[in-house]
């Protein structure tokens, strides 16, 4: 199912666009992953 939307999506949209949204995607998780270490060492600190 998902490849098929996969497959789907990138028939309509524009590659750069796709890329540009992914890469975008990416930072937000790598951002929040940073957020959640810093903050559970400095909660852990505090305790």
């Amino acid at each position: 199912m998902v490849i098929f939307l996969g497959k789907h999506l990138s028939s309509r949209i524009d590659r750069r666009v796709i890329a540009r949204v992914g890469s975008v995607v990416f930072l937000l998780i790598g951002l929040s992953f940073l957020l959640s270490a810093v903050t559970s060492s400095a909660f852990a600190n505090i305790l």
